[in-house]
Formats: C-alpha cells, structure tokens, sequence
C-alpha cells in the first residue's frame, strides 16, 4: 500500500493509494496512530485507493472512534464508488462511519455569542 502521511499546521492527511489490505495493515495502523496523536484534524483520503479489505475498513472505525474520544475530527474525503459499494458489500451502510464525531467547537471568546 503506498501511502503517505502528510501534517500541516492544522491536519494530518492519510493518503491512500491502491488496495489496502491486511499485508499493509501495520503500516495504515501507525499512520493512523501518529495522526490521532498529533491532536490534529485527522482526514482520509481516499481518492487513488481501489480497495479496502475489512481489515482497514476495522483500522479505519476504530481510528474515528479514537479519533473522537481524544476530541479530533476524523473525516473521510473522496471516497471512491468502488470502495463504497466494498463496505456496503461488508454489510456496513455507510462510508466513512457515523462514529467519526468532530471535536466540539472551542468556546466562544469572552464576550462573543454563537
């Protein structure tokens, strides 16, 4: 699987490219780890990936989990038709999972209403 992890100030960006399957599993799993523990928005891209086994797609919804309880976003962004019709197949009714809960916004300043 290639794939790389790009951080900015703000994010870190999991790329994917090809299938990602079980033989790359550690790695996506490290990513992934590294990502959550940034405290950073942590995003999923999807685009160049042809697949995913129910290997990652575990990866995945247990690092949005993780991702929410640590109060960072998790998000999945151009998600292939490919992939999700693998995780409707899986019998999972969506993609990326609902669980991905976003960080609650920060407080108002002083003074200011939302």
């Amino acid at each position: 699987m290639p794939t790389a992890l790009i951080e900015t100030e703000a994010r870190c960006v999991i790329q994917f490219k090809g299938d990602v399957d079980i033989a790359s599993a550690a790695e996506l799993k490290a990513m992934l780890i590294a990502a959550i523990s940034s405290g950073k928005e942590v995003q999923i891209d999807l685009e160049g990936a042809s697949d995913l086994d129910v290997t990652a797609v575990q990866l995945l919804w247990s690092a949005a989990r993780e991702a929410g309880k640590a109060g960072s976003s998790f998000a999945a962004v151009h998600v292939p038709e490919v992939v999700r019709s693998a995780v409707s197949e899986m019998g999972l009714p969506h993609f990326p999972p609902e669980s991905a809960v976003t960080a609650p916004p920060s407080p108002a300043p002083a003074g200011e209403r939302r």
